[in-house]
């Protein structure tokens, strides 16, 4: 970041930046700028790579959730189904998720990126839009979250206000 030792110098640099945008119409990416896109693209890819491997073991956990007796064996042999069935299809779908989450975020560091590295800015807008699907995703996510949680604990009480006994 530029470092400025009077507060004119760095208002007139400023207003000149503002004017040179103004008249051109299109964004300026500024070096500092640049540095902070390929530490994002950086952190991004690794990130990726973490959703993908995730997304496998989930996959791997959710499989084997089937072959693993000793969970269940206590219990009724439909209880164990229904149990194997459930938490197959949930780590089935939480390892889809992460792949919709690693496909996004790695095309987003991948493109930002390359569009730093040529200065496209095709490039750069693609980068940005995968950012943004991922967190259309994620957003998404929460509020399904945020009701499932609201739907928990209006059973919870509605659990407890029926079938606990009054004081």
């Amino acid at each position: 970041m530029k470092q400025f030792k009077n507060p004119k110098t760095m208002e007139e640099t400023i207003n000149q930046e503002q004017t040179i945008i103004e008249q051109s119409n299109e964004l300026v990416v500024s070096q500092t700028m640049k540095s902070y896109f390929l530490k994002y693209a950086k952190w991004g890819k690794f990130l990726g790579i973490v959703s993908y491997i995730s997304a496998v073991m989930m996959f791997i956990l959710g499989i084997s959730f089937f072959f693993i007796g000793a969970l269940t064996a206590a219990y009724p042999e439909a209880f164990a189904m229904v149990f194997k069935v459930m938490m197959f299809g949930l780590m089935i779908v939480y390892g889809i998720i992460y792949v919709f989450m690693g496909k996004y975020l790695l095309n987003s560091a991948k493109q930002t990126k390359l569009g730093i590295e040529i200065n496209s800015q095709l490039a750069l807008e693609d980068g940005v839009n995968n950012l943004q699907k991922l967190f259309s995703l994620l957003g998404v996510l929460t509020i399904i979250g945020i009701c499932v949680l609201i739907l928990y604990v209006i059973v919870l009480v509605a659990a407890i206000a029926f079938f606990v006994p009054a004081f």
